[in-house]
């Protein structure tokens, strides 16, 4: 698992959005929401409509972050316009 995790690291280090959304969701599930927030931000801010949609996540359940309803929607209106269904259905429930 370390050897995984280092390879990760290392990839999303050098732009690979797949191992930064992945590192951001290991993050989450050992509540380190902070953590968790860098390698979305990370994804979104390459412009990856799923660390977009998990930064909304984030911002919407207060996870690394006081809860912040704008910049939830900020986010999910983001990868929305991506065309990810799950941040347009995010939008239409806030």
């Amino acid at each position: 698992m370390e050897e995984s995790k280092r390879w990760f690291t290392e990839s999303a280090l050098f732009g690979d959005v797949f191992a930064a959304n992945r590192l951001g969701h290991e993050a989450v599930e050992k509540g380190l929401g902070d953590e968790a927030i860098s390698w979305y931000q990370m994804a979104a801010d390459q412009g990856d409509s799923y660390g977009e949609f998990n930064l909304g996540l984030c911002y919407e359940n207060g996870i690394g972050a006081h809860v912040n309803m704008k910049k939830a929607k900020y986010w999910y209106q983001k990868a929305a316009l991506k065309g990810d269904d799950q941040a347009k259905q995010r939008l239409k429930e806030l």
